[in-house]
């Protein structure tokens, strides 16, 4: 009876040793291997803190003789608005002003309601104040204030390739058209972007992430597509690159300009 009361006592101790020792590898799994738990909250995006209705309103149609594109105000003061755009956009307004000291061309916007239909249309005489035909660049006076129209600011900054990009202009005569994309490219006074752009953005605007002013689209991509039914000529633009002049050309045919 001894011997078996050792027995029972000596299986009770092995057994309280081997839950003590199989605790403590347990312990020893959960501290040491098991690995630790981070919790990783959702990457927020970034919102684009551009005011993408500021730079709708900043775009006008800009009609000159026997053709029509697109500006951008950059200026307005108490009396009058100032007006970017190309040179080929108002090349013969320029010729008619030059000759009869009267120009021929106009700014101005449709009015729609919010089905995008046409409601009306603003226009207002405009006058080239300045030009440069080799940077394919021309400024308007407007000598009248619109509170519809709002002006953007020209950006400080020189874009790098990449940036996310927003052209504003009235392709094909579709008023205010935007469209999105990045720079692909910079060469010599132009930014090649990959964004729509095609007949008709010509003179608007291109722009940043913040609503600044970058460059003015000039030149779409396209073929030749030999001579039509009346023996002309015909180019079939391409709208998956298009050409804006750059911001340094900007700055540099803006400067000396004195608004009034």
């Amino acid at each position: 009876m001894k011997k078996f009361t050792e027995l029972v006592v000596a299986l009770g101790i092995i057994a309280l040793i081997t839950i003590s020792i199989g605790g403590f590898i347990y312990l020893y799994d959960i501290t040491y291997k098991t690995p630790a738990i981070i919790q990783v909250c959702p990457q927020v995006p970034v919102e684009p803190t551009i005011d993408l209705q500021k730079i709708l309103n900043s775009s006008v149609i800009v009609q000159g003789i026997g053709g029509m594109g697109s500006g951008t105000l950059i200026k307005a003061t108490k009396e009058n608005m100032y007006i970017l755009t190309c040179h080929h956009v108002v090349d013969m307004v320029i010729i008619f002003q030059e000759i009869l000291g009267e120009s021929q061309a106009k700014v101005g916007y449709l009015r729609t309601d919010q089905y995008g239909e046409t409601i009306g249309s603003t226009f207002y005489k405009a006058e080239v104040i300045k030009y440069d035909e080799e940077v394919d660049l021309a400024l308007l006076k407007v000598r009248i204030i619109d509170n519809n129209l709002k002006v953007v600011p020209i950006s400080k900054k020189e874009p790098q390739k990449g940036d996310t990009v927003y052209s504003v202009g009235n392709p094909l005569g579709m008023m205010r058209t935007l469209s999105k994309g990045i720079l692909a490219n910079k060469e010599e006074g132009f930014y090649m972007c990959d964004n729509t752009t095609t007949y008709g953005n010509s003179g608007g605007g291109l722009f940043n992430d913040k609503g600044e002013l970058i460059g003015v689209p000039s030149n779409v991509t396209g073929y030749y597509a030999g001579l039509d039914k009346d023996e002309k000529e015909t180019f079939v633009p391409e709208s998956g690159l298009g050409f804006s002049r750059n911001l340094k050309t900007i700055k540099e045919f803006l400067t000396g300009v004195e608004y009034d």
